[in-house]
């Protein structure tokens, strides 16, 4: 992509809806939007996007994507974290609250949601991943918009009460 100038990609292009809210480049040059009305993503040399579709998986209103160190994608979707296998592209996905804004990958054990039911801690379990809400005493019961990860591997956490950072087991 990209030959020296703008160029546009719309639903004319695969995309399900104009409305983009993230953008990633993957390890394998794989280019995913998330947009209003799911998932798509464009392959090295190609000129138009596949739409990501799984029956049985919600994927509207993707707000952020996530490439883990696997190469597998995480993608924040409506009240949902999606985990998709960069090798067969299937998906799982995972209820955590009324909206999900992004999901980081912390190790291959351990990722974490940003929602509007605060933030959910995930780990591996079997073939798939159990989340659980973090109830912490200087953890605000509130919505929480933004996660990263700092180059210590401190998690941090955007909240309307201001920024959080997990020092180890406390937050």
């Amino acid at each position: 992509l990209g030959y020296n100038q703008w160029e546009n990609w719309t639903t004319a292009n695969g995309l399900q809806n104009n409305v983009v809210w993230t953008i990633l480049r993957d390890s394998k040059d794989r280019l995913w939007i998330g947009n209003e009305r799911g998932i798509a993503y464009l392959e090295r040399g190609r000129k138009s996007f596949d739409r990501w579709i799984q029956p049985g998986i919600h994927s509207e209103k993707v707000y952020s994507l996530h490439e883990a160190k696997d190469g597998s994608i995480w993608a924040a979707a409506g009240g949902y974290a999606i985990h998709i296998d960069e090798r067969t592209l299937n998906g799982k996905e995972y209820k955590l609250s009324d909206t999900v804004f992004t999901v980081i990958e912390e190790s291959a054990n351990r990722v974490w949601a940003a929602t509007t039911a605060g933030v959910f801690s995930g780990t591996t379990l079997g073939d798939g991943w159990r989340f659980e809400r973090v109830a912490a005493p200087s953890l605000p019961n509130e919505p929480f918009f933004d996660l990263t990860l700092d180059s210590k591997g401190q998690v941090w956490a955007v909240a309307n009460d201001g920024l959080f950072r997990l020092d180890g087991a406390s937050w």
